[in-house]
């Protein structure tokens, strides 16, 4: 009818099919094919090349480490600046497939190489969990496929969807290797949990003094071994360990017995426990109080240098608590004195420590400027020395009475023990016997560097010397064998009514008319 307008009416449109229909993807295995084939060329030329420019390397670790560096380097090349070049890698080519944006009007940059392959290798550290999608989803896109917005297309080909088998084995491995990776970190955890738990029950309210005790251990506290042992009821094991390992170790000698016998204890302990820590400064404090200070730097070493070095579940563990920290720090310290006393680098940036080291080179005691270097020359000058088989008197008592006038020597518990033990020695060397028992007692039992000094009177009186001090201080001679590990070579060694066995079980005289005795037979 003229003038009768017209209704439109709405057309339905047809429906399209999704995107990624459109696309010919290109199936899982030919895209595994595809990348077998980059990467045996890959590894192909890159063992070529190693072998060329390597040839007296092969299969050394090194080359194993360079070889396998230079192979993700070249992998990584060959995704990006190959692929950008050629538009393409080798295997795809081969295979008939294509790398494409997801976007059909744009053009792949090389951005989206870049992103691509950092992600594919992303896929390869989770154990494929980035490459398994290309089973499991519609669209046959991994990881690196989303990160980069692209999808692999083969020239020729429909459309497959995943197959029901397929999507279960991708499905699959990504649920197996989530069960896997909560496995391992529930079991890390109940293992730290573990071990925080040891270090809780160690250092409980209740048995807070088990640290006392094994600080007794560490330091060879023989006299108070028995102190504030009184409780009201049964010791737990941890708190009568230690005590019990004490007691032990003080009826047996020698050094080298005591040494065994703490090294099967410490076999005994968890690795990086206080107890291992307590444990291991004993054996040091062992070889030093009888003068083996390379012995004791020799043990120490490890056990500092691992926890110096990248083993930072052993530092984690030493360090968990502030009284865990005690036994770490005594050790260490024990380790840099055993240096500073064995006259090499101590590996400290300790200020006390790396002035004892500049002292070492001093020629006079005019030029020492602290009470570390000053203590440093006269401890090289005395062990020095005390080596001379004529046992020659150079450093006189006059000189080091200035250097303790000057110096006073009253800073740390090292630096008192070294000075009271040097100042006993000089006295022994200058054979003033007036001052000599009173300065033997002032060295005490407990002094890092008893043994030393002790054996250096042991070298000028011999086995009399055992008469002259007092009781516990002889027994402690015999018992680490002082008088053999330090023979006499003075003349006193050649008097026969005199004897070691004797001199202990007889009825001692005053030291001071032994010392008159000896010196007039001299």
């Amino acid at each position: 009818m003229t003038g009768q307008r017209l209704k439109k009416t709405k057309t339905s449109k047809p429906a399209t099919k999704n995107s990624f229909e459109t696309w010919r993807i290109a199936s899982p295995l030919t895209r595994i094919t595809a990348q077998v084939i980059d990467q045996c060329v890959v590894g192909v030329a890159t063992a070529i090349a190693m072998a060329w420019w390597f040839p007296h390397d092969l299969k050394t670790r090194r080359w194993v480490t360079t070889f396998a560096l230079l192979w993700i380097l070249v992998s990584w090349l060959m995704q990006t600046v190959f692929a950008w070049m050629y538009k393409n890698t080798l295997g795809r080519h081969l295979m008939g497939l294509k790398l494409v944006n997801t976007s059909p009007r744009k053009q792949m940059g090389f951005s989206q190489l870049l992103v691509r392959s950092f992600v594919w290798w992303l896929g390869g550290l989770t154990l494929g969990a980035g490459w398994s999608t290309i089973l499991s989803r519609p669209d046959r896109r991994a990881w690196h496929d989303i990160a980069a917005q692209t999808v692999v297309v083969s020239e020729k080909g429909e459309f497959t969807r995943a197959s029901k088998f397929e999507q279960t084995l991708g499905d699959g491995w990504l649920a197996f290797l989530s069960v896997t990776f909560n496995i391992v970190v529930a079991s890390l955890m109940l293992f730290e949990m573990g071990k925080l738990g040891k270090v809780i029950a160690f250092f409980s309210p209740d048995q807070g003094h088990v640290i006392e005790r094994w600080q007794k251990v560490a330091d060879l506290d023989f006299n108070s071994m028995h102190a504030n042992d009184s409780l009201n009821r049964e010791p737990s094991s941890l708190e009568s360990r230690p005590l019990q390992i004490l007691s032990a170790l003080n009826k047996m000698g020698p050094t080298r017995t005591q040494a065994e016998f703490l090294r099967s204890e410490m076999a005994q302990t968890e690795n990086n426990s206080p107890d291992h820590y307590a444990l291991a400064t004993a054996i040091a404090h062992i070889y030093m109080k009888v003068g083996a200070f390379n012995d004791a730097v020799q043990f120490l070493a490890p056990e500092v240098r691992k926890l110096q070095s990248g083993d930072e579940l052993a530092r984690d563990i030493a360090f968990g608590s502030d009284g865990q920290k005690i036994f770490v720090d005594e050790m260490r310290e024990a380790y840099f004195q055993a240096q500073a006393l064995n006259m090499v680098p101590v590996d400290s940036k300790d200020v006390y420590f790396t002035q004892w080291a500049s002292g070492l080179t001093k020629k006079q005691v005019s030029q020492c400027s602290t009470s570390a270097e000053a203590l440093a020359f006269w401890w090289k000058t005395l062990s020095t020395n005390t080596k001379d088989t004529n046992y020659s008197p150079t450093p006189d008592l006059t000189a080091w009475e200035k250097t303790k006038a000057q110096f006073h020597f009253d800073g740390s518990d090292f630096e008192k023990q070294v000075s009271a033990a040097i100042d006993f020695v000089v006295t022994v060397k200058q054979a003033v016997p007036d001052s000599l028992v009173e300065k033997s007692n002032a060295v005490g039992i407990n002094n890092l560097v008893w043994g030393w000094a002790q054996g250096q009177a042991l070298k000028r009186y011999g086995s009399q010397w055992v008469g002259v001090v007092r009781p516990a201080e002889a027994d402690m001679i015999t018992k680490y064998d002082l008088v053999n590990e330090n023979p006499s070579t003075g003349s006193f060694r050649t008097i026969a009514s005199i004897r070691k066995r004797s001199i202990i079980a007889k009825p001692r005289q005053p030291g001071h008319e032994i010392l008159k005795r000896l010196s007039d037979s001299e």
